[in-house]
């Protein structure tokens, strides 16, 4: 089963009885694999990150502690308000692969 065959799952309701376990099993791959980043590694803020306008935005990894990562906004421009160093929660960041 690749992808798109569990997507289609979810979306036609074959998964229902277990959707709960199924966005449990997400959130703990994204926190591990944002957990994967160290200091210098570029990351970029994903889909589930308020405010929306961050969505996208890439930032360098200054500190990874256990629940959150702190990130240097790479553009300043593309931040609005939030300046400098940022803590967020792993599950808001993904790992940029070259």
């Amino acid at each position: 089963m690749n992808a798109l065959d569990i997507i289609k799952a979810i979306r036609a309701g074959d998964l229902d009885e277990d959707i709960s376990l199924v966005t449990e099993a997400l959130t703990a791959r994204q926190a591990a694999r944002a957990l994967s980043v160290r200091p210098g590694e570029k990351v970029r803020f994903n889909g589930n990150i308020k405010p929306k306008y961050l969505v996208g935005v890439l930032a360098s990894v200054v500190k990874v502690n256990s629940k959150t990562v702190t990130c240097r906004i790479d553009d300043p421009a593309t931040a609005g308000r939030f300046q400098g160093d940022v803590r967020v929660p792993v599950s808001l960041i993904e790992p940029v692969t070259a």
